[in-house]
C-alpha cells in the first residue's frame, strides 16, 4: 500500500526531524486543498503510532508522548477545529486556518511562546464548544493541558508541538457506529 511505501522510505532515511517537517507541510497543504474542495487522503493516527513508535522510540522516547491522554485530547481538539471542521458544511465551528503555521513560529520563538499558544487554543476551543456548539463537541480539560505542559517540560516544545500537529492533522480510526475513536464523526470526503 501507499502507507507501507511511505513508512519504508522514511524508515530508510531515519531522519526524525525531516519526518516531522513533512507532516507539518502535509497538514498545511491538506488544509489548503480541502478549503478549495480538493480533498486529500489523510494519514491515520494508527499509522503514525506504528511509524513513530516502531521507528523512533528507542532514540526519541515517543511512546510516552503519543500515548499520553492529554496529548491525545489536545490532538483531538486540533483535528476537530482543522481537518474535520473544514469538511463540514453548515457547521457553526470556526475553521482554524493557519494554526500549523502559527504554532510552528511559536515553537521556534522564545521559550514559553508555544505553551501560551496552546493555552489560548484550548480556551478558544472550549468556549466554542460551550457557546457556539451548545455543548456538543470535545473540550480539552485543564488536566489534559497540564499533561501536555509536563511533556513539553520533559521533551521540549518543538518535539511535542510537532507531534501534536502531526496527530492533529491526521484522522482517528473509525469504530462501528461511524464515529472515530475520539468521538467525532469522520467526514467521508476526507477518507
Amino acid at each position: 500500500t501507499k502507507n507501507s511505501w511511505f513508512i519504508g522510505n522514511v524508515s530508510a532515511t531515519g531522519d526524525f526531524a525531516e519526518l516531522l517537517e513533512f507532516h507539518y507541510e502535509f497538514g498545511v497543504l491538506m488544509m489548503r486543498k480541502s478549503a478549495s474542495g480538493d480533498y486529500t487522503r489523510l494519514f491515520s493516527t494508527e499509522i503514525l503510532d506504528e511509524l513513530f513508535i516502531r521507528t523512533y522510540e528507542e532514540k526519541h522516547m515517543l511512546k510516552e508522548i503519543v500515548e499520553n491522554e492529554g496529548f491525545r485530547s489536545l490532538a483531538r481538539g486540533i483535528r476537530n477545529t482543522t481537518i474535520y471542521a473544514v469538511g463540514m458544511k453548515n457547521s457553526k465551528r470556526e475553521v482554524q486556518f493557519g494554526l500549523a503555521q502559527k504554532w510552528k513560529q511559536k515553537m521556534r520563538g522564545s521559550p514559553g511562546e508555544f505553551s501560551s499558544a496552546l493555552a489560548e487554543f484550548v480556551q478558544a476551543n472550549n468556549w466554542e464548544v460551550v457557546h457556539r456548539l451548545e455543548g456538543r463537541g470535545h473540550q480539552v480539560t485543564t488536566s489534559d493541558l497540564d499533561q501536555v505542559f509536563d511533556l513539553i517540560e520533559n521533551h521540549g516544545e518543538e518535539k511535542v508541538g510537532s507531534l501534536l500537529l502531526a496527530y492533529g492533522y491526521s484522522r482517528a480510526p473509525k469504530v462501528d457506529d461511524g464515529q472515530d475513536t475520539e468521538g467525532t464523526k469522520d467526514q467521508e470526503s476526507h477518507v
